[in-house]
């Protein structure tokens, strides 16, 4: 996987919980454009795990991972606008909204749908100044 980021090619990870060894769910980059170091951070995680903290930590690691080794300068997250729970976080974690793509079609679970979601970034000066204000 990590030689995929090496070729400049993107991959999904595997998410395990350390505390049960047990695998929920997958994330990464949809799309990653080397050229001027932006790409989009995306998860999912079993609804089971949900709201327990674990999708602030999910997203920190993968955009670190996106800031120091894939050597991005720009982090996009969208959330669809009805998901409260998730903008909260983003905003928690230093993301600046930024705007609203609508009727954007999706494929999910074999079909496609359609949803307007909100647009997050997180710049790389943003990031480091979020982990110096955490330590």
């Amino acid at each position: 996987m990590l030689s995929k980021y090496e070729e400049k090619d993107i991959s999904e990870w595997g998410i395990i919980l350390k505390s049960l060894n047990q695998f929920i769910g997958t994330g990464g980059y949809l799309w990653w454009v080397t050229t001027v170091g932006s790409a989009e951070l995306a998860f999912c995680i079993s609804r089971k795990f949900w709201q327990r903290g674990l999708e602030y930590e999910i997203i920190k690691e993968i955009a670190r991972f996106g800031f120091e080794k894939m050597k991005l300068k720009r982090i996009e997250v969208r959330c669809r606008v009805e998901n409260k729970a998730l903008e909260m976080i983003l905003k928690r974690l230093g993301l600046t909204f930024e705007g609203v793509v609508l009727q954007r079609k999706i494929i999910k679970r074999f079909k496609v749908q359609v949803y307007n979601l909100k647009i997050y970034v997180l710049t790389l000066q943003e990031f480091y100044d979020l982990i110096k204000k955490r330590h």
